[in-house]
């Protein structure tokens, strides 16, 4: 398994465990799931890892973290 930027492999579980948000990772363990599912829920869970609230988008986090307007 692959490490996200600056975070641990096991980040995305503590922060599952601490929200007790299981449904984040429902997605992941149900075949019936289509790609875009995954695809979706997948850029949701990365914006969480690196704490970010208010964009939809990985595109937009990325913009506003080259400006510096992200923690």
């Amino acid at each position: 398994m692959s490490v996200i930027y600056r975070q641990g492999k096991r980040k995305v579980f503590n922060m599952v465990h601490k929200q007790n948000d299981y449904s984040l990772m429902d997605t992941f363990s149900n075949a019936e799931r289509s790609k875009k599912n995954v695809k979706d829920e997948g850029k949701q869970i990365i914006l969480k890892l690196y704490g970010d609230t208010s964009s939809k988008y990985l595109n937009e986090y990325r913009f506003f973290a080259y400006k510096g307007e992200v923690l």
